[in-house]
């Protein structure tokens, strides 16, 4: 629940009215809700916009499938109630409901105006075209497996991975498939095609390709939004988008663990030259204009996904690049990967704030959830997965399970410090005050 000091009545509110001022806020608070906004954001804009059309107090409480709102007038109280459903992550419309409330405050709409420009908002909501979004994904992919060290050809196969992948995932979305069984079908699909990579010997190393091609399953929003809604107070909130976060990545982990029992992999025999030699004769800004473009453009591809507003496409580009590059760069100067990893994500999450506040005066996470999706720890989970099936094919041994585990809580402690990194700014910059 959310208080703010509310401002004077601008008009005397009768009852017909404020049960519009109430429609109103549950329906705003409902649409952030519904499109990925995380709760603060949520209670803070219909709490305002009810103070902006002239109620005196304003409480709203969230559930993960309800929202309970309640208007106060001159000492009368109305409440109600709606049920949420999830429609996927767009912050476009998450940027739209935060302006309507903006104008409401400065004077610009009044009740007529909030309403129609609500219903404009939930009638048309603004999607980027299917086959745009497959091959931007895709593409994103290839990138992440450039990064991570494969070849032209190991990237091409992650690339047609992506694509079958991607598809299965928007033709079963929109049959209206649980999202588990949606998650687990596609990470399937997906890592068995790039899997023949290691039939035909695609590439200097295919199993990156298959570590590559599943990130397009990465639960990012409700991965980051469960530690921020912890963190500021929303406990019940933030359990249930874990939980959520959580059983989609078990589904994905499901998908890829069939894919490995069908094709028969159990291990990571790579060919690849090493990493750290190839960069050592490498100039260093060839080494940062690398890891700049190719960090770059799955920034693009899954703002893309996000539905994130056309304008700010070019800032999770340049964030993106710039969170990568500067984790690259403190790996090389032996920084530890958690640290590194935290550090870029802290940079990237405290400029998402700044430009958040000085040119679009929207959420920072319309800037940064893209933009660290490529600093995700793709092929550290994969390996974990990979020592788990050997265990299941071959049996238990000491030596299995020490790689199982230490790939597992090396993922962790990655994870954890980029959804920590990129929380840690807001917390340090707002406290109690509002984030638009």
């Amino acid at each position: 629940m959310n208080r703010q000091t509310p401002p004077v009545a601008a008009a005397h509110l009768d009852e017909e009215a404020q049960h519009e001022v109430t429609r109103l806020c549950v329906q705003s608070a409902l649409l952030l809700l519904q499109y990925g906004a995380e709760s603060n954001l949520v209670v803070g804009v219909s709490t305002r916009l009810g103070y902006a059309l002239g109620a005196t107090r304003v409480e709203c409480t969230l559930t993960a499938n309800s929202i309970v709102l309640t208007t106060v007038f001159d000492r009368y109280c109305i409440t109600t109630a709606r049920r949420n459903v999830d429609r996927g992550v767009n912050m476009t419309v998450v940027s739209s409901v935060q302006r309507i409330m903006l104008a409401a405050e400065e004077g610009r709409l009044d009740r007529v105006g909030v309403h129609e420009a609500l219903e404009a908002v939930q009638q048309r909501t603004q999607v980027y075209p299917p086959w745009l979004v497959l091959l931007l994904v895709a593409l994103s992919c290839a990138c992440f497996a450039r990064l991570s060290g494969g070849d032209w050809p190991v990237c091409a196969l992650t690339f047609a991975a992506s694509v079958c992948g991607m598809r299965v995932r928007q033709w079963l979305g929109g049959l209206h498939f649980n999202a588990m069984l949606v998650f687990m079908a596609t990470a399937f699909v997906t890592s068995l095609i790039a899997g023949l990579g290691l039939r035909f010997q695609v590439g200097n190393d295919a199993h990156i390709a298959m570590a590559s091609a599943v990130l397009m399953l990465v639960p990012g929003f409700p991965l980051i939004n469960s530690l921020s809604d912890v963190l500021k107070g929303f406990m019940n909130m933030g359990i249930g988008r874990w939980a959520l976060a959580t059983v989609l990545t078990l589904g994905s982990s499901l998908g890829i663990v069939m894919a490995l029992a069908v094709l028969g992999i159990d291990n990571w025999s790579s060919t690849a030259v090493a990493r750290p030699a190839l960069r050592a004769l490498l100039d260093a800004a060839w080494l940062l204009a690398n890891d700049w473009f190719f960090a770059a453009i799955p920034a693009v591809g899954f703002a893309l996904l996000f539905n994130v507003p056309p304008r700010a496409l070019k800032f999770c580009a340049a964030l993106g690049a710039l969170g990568h590059g500067t984790a690259t760069l403190l790996k090389l100067a032996q920084v530890t990967p958690v640290f590194a990893t935290f550090f870029a994500a802290a940079l990237v999450g405290s400029l998402g704030v700044w430009l958040a506040q000085r040119y679009h005066r929207a959420h920072p996470k319309v800037f940064t959830v893209a933009a660290v999706i490529p600093m995700f720890p793709g092929i550290p989970a994969y390996k974990a997965m990979l020592a788990l099936v050997l265990i299941e094919k071959e049996g238990y041994s000491p030596e299995r399970f020490a790689v199982m585990v230490d790939q597992f809580v090396q993922t962790g402690f990655l994870l954890s410090a980029l959804v920590f990194g990129l929380a840690l700014p807001g917390l340090l910059f707002y406290r109690q005050k509002p984030v638009v």
